[in-house]
């Protein structure tokens, strides 16, 4: 789900495009949630998810926030092949379930082994069944989610049912101004556009501002620009200079260091569209075959240089190649896809 090692790349590339927040932080904000998120997680939990949401909707109120509901509608078509996958996981928990139970009823009616082997051979087989049967368990039903969206209902919450995923409407919300700030754990959401994410809610919260996480490496650059325009003689006199201070000075400290090292990472640096080919390439939902080899510094190097993924692939190193059904221009136009995603229940 969602963009595998974004969050990882982030604070390693965009420290400043991330930050930890509070309940208080989000007072007067219009929120659009991600429902479905939040139903999976208190499902898995094995809360009731309209109880669950019901909290929410009034922890929320409590403290000042304004919140907007948005349902998943039917998947597009570049996510066939991720939903097929999770539908052969689904049936193969299923199948494992049943297998482990006949197997249950099997063992008891064996009279040859000892009745300590049986009993032994029952419990590990018991305990493999339960752990499938709670993992199918975990699954939310049609049935939760229209509880869900009548709990809501009752509650007088915006409920809008999003056109294809929810955290696209999400972002969609957010860029046509009816929302400021998205809650959702679906890394999705920032190449979709989203100006603001914020994941861990209620309680371990961060928000990642796109713009931050998007923005030039200005210090670098103009770095760069005073090189390039100082003459030799200049450039004689400054090495000279910096020479003598670090003799002068005492060295700094592994602290020091590593704030410097911050300062300079201020951002990926490249613009919203760049950062839909990177987050492919590291791996999505919308394209699950991904370039091997190609991981997060290798992805950010290679798009520094050709700017693109067309590019990357002209240039693909002979170690390296795209598998044959590497379907990034249909997750690249999903991701870029800025048409109405939602309408009102």
């Amino acid at each position: 789900m969602g963009i595998k090692g974004l969050r990882k790349a982030i604070v390693r590339y965009a420290p400043r495009g991330r930050r930890q927040v509070q309940l208080g932080d989000l007072k007067g904000l219009r929120a659009a949630v991600d429902t479905s998120i939040f139903v999976y997680k208190l499902k898995a939990a094995g809360a009731d998810p309209a109880d669950g949401i019901q909290s929410h909707v009034e922890m929320m109120r409590c403290h000042g926030i304004h919140p907007f509901y948005f349902l998943d509608g039917p998947p597009c078509k570049a996510k066939s092949i991720e939903i097929a996958n999770r539908r052969k996981s689904r049936q193969h928990v299923k199948t494992q379930a049943s297998m482990y139970k006949k197997e249950c009823e099997t063992i008891t009616k064996l009279t040859a082994s000892t009745p300590q082997d049986t009993l032994r051979a029952i419990l590990a087989i018991e305990k493999c069944r339960t752990s499938a049967l709670r993992r199918e368990a975990a699954i939310p039903s049609k049935t939760d989610f229209t509880r869900v969206q009548c709990r809501l209902k009752e509650l007088g919450v915006p409920v809008y049912q999003s056109k294809n995923d929810a955290e696209k409407a999400c972002a969609w919300a957010i860029r046509c101004g009816m929302c400021d700030v998205a809650i959702s754990e679906d890394y999705d959401t920032i190449p979709y556009g989203a100006a603001r994410l914020i994941t861990g809610f209620p309680y371990d919260m961060y928000e990642l501002d796109l713009e931050k996480v998007i923005e030039t490496r200005v210090a670098v650059a103009n770095s760069r620009r005073r090189r390039k325009l100082a003459s030799p003689s200049q450039t004689r006199v400054a090495v000279a200079n910096s020479r003598r201070r670090r003799k002068l000075a005492s060295p700094p400290s592994q602290t020091r260091r590593r704030l410097a090292r911050l300062q300079i990472k201020s951002g990926f640096g490249f613009d919203h569209a760049t950062l839909v080919d990177y987050c492919i390439l590291l791996g999505s939902d919308l394209c699950p075959s991904r370039i091997v080899g190609i991981g997060a510094v290798a992805a950010k190097r290679m798009l520094g240089i050709h700017e693109s993924i067309e590019g990357i692939l002209k240039n693909l190193p002979r170690r390296l190649s795209a598998p044959a059904d590497f379907g990034f221009q249909t997750a690249r136009d999903e991701f870029l896809d800025h048409t109405p995603q939602a309408i009102v229940i």
